[in-house]
């Protein structure tokens, strides 16, 4: 561990040829759960986005693939643009509600793991 590591963590200076102190090996399963935690939230979040880019890709290649819908129109509002403009706020909200519970059963389990290896 670097000196400025050491000093920004509040840990001792280290004499030089000493075995690492039980500080560093904390700090070091502490940095590994870290990785993994953070490996974990970014496949989640890369997941959320393609589901959101698939939709987005999605709704506009049905409808152009249907000119029927592109032809309706509600009053003096086009149907795709109610589809795009309005339909999506509930699917980005979904998505979002989603991935919140993905997140938050995600904190639970790294609590209950960091419960466990503390006792």
């Amino acid at each position: 561990m670097s000196p400025q590591t050491r000093e920004a963590l509040g840990l001792p200076p280290a004499a030089l040829g000493e075995m690492p102190a039980v500080e560093d090996r904390v700090v070091a399963a502490d940095n590994a759960g870290l990785a993994v935690t953070m490996r974990v939230q970014r496949n989640l979040a890369f997941r959320t986005m393609v589901m959101l880019l698939g939709a987005l890709i999605l709704v506009p290649l049905v409808l152009a693939g249907a000119p029927v819908l592109v032809r309706l129109r509600v009053g003096s509002v086009p149907l795709v643009w109610l589809v795009l403009g309005v339909a999506f706020y509930p699917l980005l909200l979904l998505l979002a509600v989603r991935h919140r519970r993905a997140v938050d059963r995600l904190e639970a389990a790294l609590a209950a793991r960091q419960a466990r290896g503390s006792d």
